[in-house]
C-alpha cells in the first residue's frame, strides 16, 4: 500500500496556511456557542485550534 502523504505531509500545513484567513473566521462563527467538548483531531499547525479558542474563549482546554 502506498501512503499518499508520505512525501508531502511536512508541507501540507504550509500549503494550507493561507486558506485559514477565510476558514478560521468561518469556523469560529460556526462554533460560536457550541456545546463542550470540542476536539481538534489532527490539529497540524494549530490553525483550527486557534479558531476554536476564538469561538469558545471561556471553555477550558488542554494541549
Amino acid at each position: 500500500m502506498t501512503d499518499q502523504y508520505e512525501r508531502s505531509a511536512e508541507f501540507v500545513d504550509v500549503m494550507l496556511a493561507p486558506h485559514w484567513t477565510v476558514l478560521g473566521p468561518a469556523l469560529s462563527e460556526a462554533l460560536r456557542g457550541a456545546p463542550e467538548p470540542v476536539v481538534d483531531v489532527g490539529a497540524g499547525g494549530g490553525h483550527g485550534t486557534r479558531a476554536i479558542t476564538r469561538a469558545l474563549p471561556d471553555v477550558p482546554w488542554s494541549p
